[in-house]
């Protein structure tokens, strides 16, 4: 319980003092407090001693003393006491700063995302009308991001440029294709029109003709019949087309008219023959083929009277 030195006091061993003075002796009530406070742990010879009084001045103050036996065999303590305000003052101003720094950063932080994601936004914006514009086969400008351009976003652009230019020069070859396609079409138009009229005016000839004329295939096929024909057929003339001949007169390759039809395309000169009809009593026919690249063109003739 000696007092050997303090901050508090005056330097408790004057020059000529012999023997240590006790605390009473410079009563300070920041330092008895202290004592008294850790007086039964000093006596149990604690290791270490941590401990808190109030004082009514300084308020609550806490306490820390270690032993400093191993020097010298020496049996002091070394006793600390500060307010608890003045310790915690650094701990609060550490942790506010501490806060205001984390809260700036975070801040920095916001910022920085708000504005790369500003960024991201109007690029994913400019692929969005380009997509758009290349919906509507219109031909979007190169998309220029300003974004970092290594990114996937980048790369994406940059694909996305590539399939637009692929597929306006597509979209340029189908226009001409289409072009030229649709002056074919018009001159196809053209040509049916006028193998339609001339169709129709030999249609009006054939018709005209007081003689039956069919054209025939080299499989016996009909491919063409007049009015006039429909007197020796059983069928009306737009009825006998791509009909096989032979199927209306079963035997027809036994009569003089199948024997006449087989000379005519075996030798391909013209055959004249003369035959009653096969489905008219009384009356004769003159039949004459004539042998064409298509088959044979056969003229029906009534000759009874002849």
């Amino acid at each position: 319980g000696k007092l050997v030195a303090s901050s508090q006091a005056a330097h408790a061993l004057s020059s000529n003092a012999r023997v240590l003075p006790s605390l009473s002796q410079h009563a300070d009530p920041l330092l008895s407090q202290t004592v008294r406070t850790l007086g039964a742990d000093i006596q149990r010879g604690t290791r270490q001693i941590s401990s808190a009084f109030e004082d009514p001045q300084a308020g609550r103050m806490l306490v820390s003393a270690t032993p400093v036996r191993a020097l010298h065999g020496i049996d002091w303590w070394v006793v600390v006491s500060l307010p608890d305000d003045t310790l915690m003052a650094n701990v609060r101003r550490n942790a506010y700063r501490t806060a205001a720094l984390a809260l700036a950063a975070c801040v920095v932080a916001v910022v920085i995302g708000a504005l790369v994601l500003n960024r991201l936004a109007a690029d994913m914006s400019r692929l969005t009308q380009a997509a758009e514009q290349l919906s509507l086969d219109a031909a979007p400008e190169p998309i220029k991001l300003t974004s970092v351009q290594g990114g996937e976003l980048g790369r994406m652009a940059s694909a996305f440029n590539r399939m637009a230019t692929r597929l306006t020069a597509s979209n340029n070859t189908v226009r001409e294709q289409n072009v030229a396609l649709a002056r074919t079409v018009s001159d196809l138009e053209q040509q049916i029109v006028a193998r339609d009229s001339a169709d129709t005016r030999l249609r009006r000839i054939a018709d005209a003709l007081q003689e039956g004329l069919i054209v025939l295939d080299h499989d016996w096929h009909i491919t063409f019949a007049n009015a006039r024909s429909e007197r020796y057929f059983p069928r009306k003339a737009h009825e006998l087309l791509g009909t096989d001949v032979r199927n209306i007169y079963p035997g027809l390759e036994r009569s003089e008219f199948g024997q006449a039809m087989q000379e005519a395309l075996r030798t391909n000169h013209a055959v004249t023959a003369e035959a009653p009809a096969l489905t008219l009593p009384g009356v004769w026919i003159e039949l004459r083929l004539f042998p064409t690249p298509f088959g044979v063109a056969a003229f029906l003739a009534d000759v009874t009277a002849q």
